[in-house]
């Protein structure tokens, strides 16, 4: 898993947006490629392969946890997957989730109470797990939840990650230390630049090396994220020598000349369009069956919304 903390505000949505190929969702023009394993991905492949899961929570209040994965599946996936698959599918994620229990519960709405916010949010994920991907995505996950949530959300992702051999992204604001540990690597940014990309392990010594300690007894997260925020700053002239110290500081470590030599080496050893190719066979639900869906669940959401 790697986590991507900043400051809010500071772009940590488009950046995820930019990496997930969402970017018919930016008002901007977007300069530059991404690559997998050193290679360039066709776009309508690499959407079939990845989830993307927003900050806020698109959920329909009046559908049960069980009904929101049914209706996932049936937008989802295409008609070559059978009708017991997708039973499996469902009851496999309501159990990786700890949703069991919740499967016949609402949502919930702002005037019906429903499940708590960090059930929402694991339902959330598992709404985008239904179709396999292999790469997630996940804008915030742990927004509007308290410590204890936060851990049980991204616990139980992780769980899923490592049991699916599954890459999760997520950009996160102000985790927990306990949060914050379950995260194998870390990419910090400071005014678009670099300040630490690596393994969560090495981040006391490399601030340390650096002559910025993390105290003693004191969340990690909290420091390096108060250390790099320039938002708050009194005095502007000390906070851009720190920040140019950081970041000298890591354009000449060796973890940045490790990174740097070993994505040199995936762009030599892979040929470009050669990793992910488009499958011939159809890969999501047709026009009808979506339309079916939809109407279906536009209906369930009006009657119980009217009674």
């Amino acid at each position: 898993m790697l986590t991507d903390p900043h400051s809010s505000g500071s772009g940590k949505s488009t950046l995820l947006v930019v990496l997930a190929h969402r970017t018919a969702l930016l008002d901007a023009s977007v300069k530059g490629t991404v690559h997998i394993n050193g290679s360039l991905a066709n776009q309508k492949t690499f959407r079939r392969i990845s989830a993307y899961v927003e900050q806020e929570d698109a959920l329909l209040g009046s559908l049960t946890v069980d009904e929101t994965l049914k209706f996932a599946a049936h937008i989802s996936l295409p008609k070559h997957v059978s009708k017991s698959e997708r039973i499996r599918r469902i009851d496999s994620l309501l159990t990786a989730f700890g949703l069991r229990d919740q499967a016949n519960d609402l949502i919930g709405t702002p005037i019906r109470k429903g499940i708590s916010g960090g059930q929402k949010r694991r339902v959330s994920v598992a709404a985008q797990l239904i179709t396999s991907p292999k790469l997630l995505f996940l804008d915030e996950p742990t927004s509007g939840l308290d410590s204890a949530a936060s851990f049980e959300v991204v616990s139980y992702v992780k769980d899923i990650a490592k049991k699916h051999n599954l890459i999760v992204i997520a950009s996160i604001h102000q985790p927990s230390t306990s949060t914050f540990a379950m995260f194998d690597k870390l990419l910090l940014l400071s005014r678009g630049s670099t300040a630490y990309s690596g393994p969560i392990s090495e981040v006391q010594p490399y601030f340390t090396s650096c002559g910025f300690p993390i105290p003693l007894y004191m969340n990690p997260a909290e420091f390096i994220i108060d250390f790099v925020n320039t938002d708050f700053a009194r005095d502007r002239n000390e906070v851009d020598q720190q920040l140019n110290m950081i970041h000298s500081c890591w354009n000449n470590s060796f973890l940045n000349k490790v990174a740097v030599d070993q994505l040199a080496d995936a762009m030599v050893c892979n040929p470009v369009d050669n990793v992910f190719k488009p499958a011939s066979e159809e890969q999501t639900a047709g026009v009808l069956a979506i339309s079916a869906a939809l109407v279906h669940r536009s209906f369930i959401k009006s009657y119980r919304d009217f009674i």
